[in-house]
């Protein structure tokens, strides 16, 4: 009967992404020109330390219409890549303004990933790094997921001149395989909770204050969200949590083009989670230094700092390059850490550039990140935050 549960849940969803796509074209009245239209295509050639090289391909389209008070229409993002460290991801990323003719924002997220080697290195924020383990894969095993999620958000409060406070609504539908790579690895030794795998189904609400001039080149503004979301039979879960999120990101532009941008986030779980939903560090979004999701606990907190800048550009601004240096600092709380929340902190350092190409939405970013550990190497589309 929860199978049968599920398969709904999911066709439901599906039918619902299907539905208002043809009910916004019919009915949603906002003329778009050809000329409004921007598309970005992004051959993947590259390395980054976690996923080795890469290969595959990225492409964006953004309509703008013709409503001056909204920053765009909708944007699409396709994502389609391959590593020689034995993943595969594939990425369908698509947010629309207004849905359903109403003033409703929808983002759609269908997300499939297979990750042969997917580090691991247990519970908590003192768990060993052993160079020579993990260059023997010790600390590696593999992951498989795929899901669907849905971010609703509409405005209840105008903030300053261009600004919102909006309410917010995510539904997530997700499975997952974790699978063993040995057993003389770590992850096999521990066999976290959540080993076996499992559907996780969660539906948050929460608020969102943005008062951002630019969501992807944000150079003025902030960004503040506090979420709760739940995970249980009402939701046909295999395991019963609930996630809290409080997140604050603060721009503000300083001498000529230069920006210093700032976030402190706060992640806890509750109940039986398992442990690729707790709260993690360690990734090219945070802790850039230390080795993908480094560090799982009951509850995290970690904090950025970026100084931003846009160096020279081509064409009529066109093509744009820019740099960043940055500093994260962050670390997890379980019940096998010290609770003194100034306690054992983790610090990374690092340096990057971006470029901008067709569209300035359009952004790449590549960042190298040194911790006392390792050093990274990252890219990706759009800034870290």
């Amino acid at each position: 009967m929860l199978q049968i549960f599920r398969a709904l849940l999911i066709t439901s969803f599906l039918l619902v992404i299907g539905n208002q796509t043809l009910y916004s074209q019919s009915r949603l009245q906002i003329p778009t020109s050809e000329e409004n239209v921007t598309y970005a295509l992004l051959p993947i050639l590259g390395f980054t330390s976690d996923l080795g090289f890469i290969g595959g391909a990225r492409t964006q389209r953004f309509d703008y219409g013709d409503d001056p008070s909204l920053q765009f229409n909708n944007v699409t993002q396709l994502d389609l890549s391959a590593s020689t460290k034995g993943s595969f991801n594939l990425l369908l990323d698509h947010t629309r303004m207004k849905s359903f003719g109403t003033d409703i924002r929808s983002r759609y997220l269908v997300d499939g990933l297979i990750f042969e080697n997917t580090p691991y290195f247990g519970i908590g924020n003192n768990t060993e790094f052993s160079s020579s383990a993990f260059e023997d894969d010790l600390n590696f095993f593999e992951f498989r997921r795929f899901l669907f999620q849905h971010v609703g958000r509409k405005h209840i409060l105008p903030l300053g001149d261009d600004g919102f406070l909006d309410a917010m609504t995510n539904i997530r539908i997700s499975t997952t395989d974790p699978r063993s790579n040995g057993e003389e690895t770590v992850f096999a030794n521990d066999m976290p909770f959540g080993a076996e795998g499992g559907w996780v189904n969660r539906l948050g609400f929460g608020l969102v204050a943005d008062t951002r001039e630019n969501e992807f080149d944000p150079r003025d503004g902030i960004l503040a969200e506090a979420l709760v979301s739940f995970s249980g039979d009402l939701t046909a879960s295999d395991f019963t949590f609930t996630k809290f999120l409080l997140e604050f990101r603060q721009y503000r532009q300083l001498i000529g083009d230069i920006t210093i941008a700032q976030r402190v986030e706060f992640h806890h779980v509750t109940g039986s989670a398992p442990f690729w939903e707790r709260p993690t560090l360690g990734s090219f979004q945070s802790l850039r230094g230390f080795v993908e999701g480094r560090f799982i606990g009951d509850t995290s907190i970690q904090q950025n700092l970026e100084l931003r800048t846009w160096v020279f550009s081509f064409f009529d601004d066109e093509i744009r390059v820019g740099a960043q240096t940055f500093w994260d600092t962050g670390r997890v709380y379980s019940g096998l850490d010290s609770d003194k929340i100034f306690k054992n902190w983790n610090h990374t350092v690092g340096v990057g550039g971006v470029f901008s190409v067709f569209t300035p939405d359009f952004i790449v970013r590549g960042d190298i990140g040194v911790s006392n550990e390792i050093i990274r190497v990252y890219g990706g589309l759009g800034y870290a935050f």
